[in-house]
């Protein structure tokens, strides 16, 4: 028979959470470089890239969804006392 060696425990990284909006929102306004963020947010350009690109797509229709609801009249409970 064959020795048994004991399994050995792998410890596991903690998953990183970026911050992918603020991370578009400073590439998308200009306040940062895609390479600063790159290098603050330890992830890889492509990401940051990508994450911009989603916001531009999505950035008009989120805009128009806001404006139509604060354009919406409110209803008052007290009115109809």
């Amino acid at each position: 028979m064959g020795v048994a060696y004991p399994r050995q425990q792998t410890v596991k990284k903690k998953r990183r959470i970026h911050s992918a909006e603020r991370g578009a929102l400073e590439a998308l306004k200009g306040i940062k470089t895609i390479s600063q963020i790159v290098q603050d947010e330890e992830i890889h350009p492509v990401q940051v890239s990508t994450w911009k690109k989603d916001l531009q797509e999505r950035l008009p229709g989120l805009l128009c969804s806001v404006l139509l609801e604060l354009s919406r009249p409110r209803l008052s409970l007290e009115a109809d006392r």
